[in-house]
């Protein structure tokens, strides 16, 4: 159970240190999990500007300028629970848990002007990190900096959705192999928890993530084909 937080404060994760990985036997050990390719780069590419304070604007940052980006003991600290913030419809302020081992779907905002307004993903991994910037003025001042790892679905334009409609926005996963299938973002920049409805009625399927992987429970090899958005 997370501690009563002040109801001003946008969002709440422990910092606490019991549970921690070494990313790189984290990743030896999940060798070939789809889900995990290039994992350490794309935590350093979204790192990198949040240690430096400047717009995440998709820059290609080089191998040298990443490898500026350290953890201290090589550590990475998971998380169980992100509490997040709210005001209601009627003006209240409420909570909501997201624990990526049972109810993990959040809503952003998207970044497509023309588009959809939002963006919907489920956590796979809450975690932070004491993190290093080598090529900052002060190298040797850690900064616990805290990120969520996030699998994405993606709007299916083909079915029609919204009031006129009648119908909520249907959604799938990417592909694995896609670059937008998988990346890390600041806790800050969740909107609040979805409420995300597999679509039964198309049955289930293992072609965007085969396998067993981090993405998914262990229990389940696979996903639904399909699912909505409730608005």
């Amino acid at each position: 159970m997370l501690p009563q937080t002040d109801p001003h404060q946008t969002i709440y994760i422990s910092r606490g240190t019991r549970f921690h990985e070494n990313t790189t036997s984290f990743l030896s050990r999940n060798g070939g999990d789809p889900a995990l390719a290039n994992f350490l780069r794309k935590l350093k590419e979204h790192l990198l500007p949040r240690m430096r304070g400047v717009p995440d604007d998709g820059h290609q940052y080089t191998a040298q300028e990443l490898r500026s980006i350290v953890f201290e003991n090589n550590r990475i600290y998971k998380h169980k629970v992100v509490q997040h913030n709210y005001t209601t419809y009627d003006l209240r302020r409420k909570s909501n848990s997201r624990n990526p081992r049972f109810s993990a779907d959040i809503m952003v905002l998207s970044n497509d002007s023309g588009g959809y307004p939002y963006w919907f993903g489920r956590i796979i991994g809450v975690f932070h990190a004491r993190v290093l910037d080598f090529d900052s003025p002060t190298p040797n001042q850690a900064r616990n900096v805290h990120f969520v790892y996030v699998r994405w679905y993606e709007l299916d334009r083909k079915s029609r959705f919204g009031l006129r409609a009648k119908r909520f926005p249907r959604l799938h996963f990417f592909p694995a192999n896609s670059p937008l299938a998988f990346s890390f973002i600041n806790p800050k920049d969740i909107l609040r928890a979805a409420h995300i409805i597999p679509a039964y009625a198309y049955g289930r399927t293992n072609e965007s993530l085969p396998g067993k992987t981090v993405a998914r429970p262990e229990a389940e090899d696979d996903d639904y084909k399909y699912f909505y958005a409730a608005m």
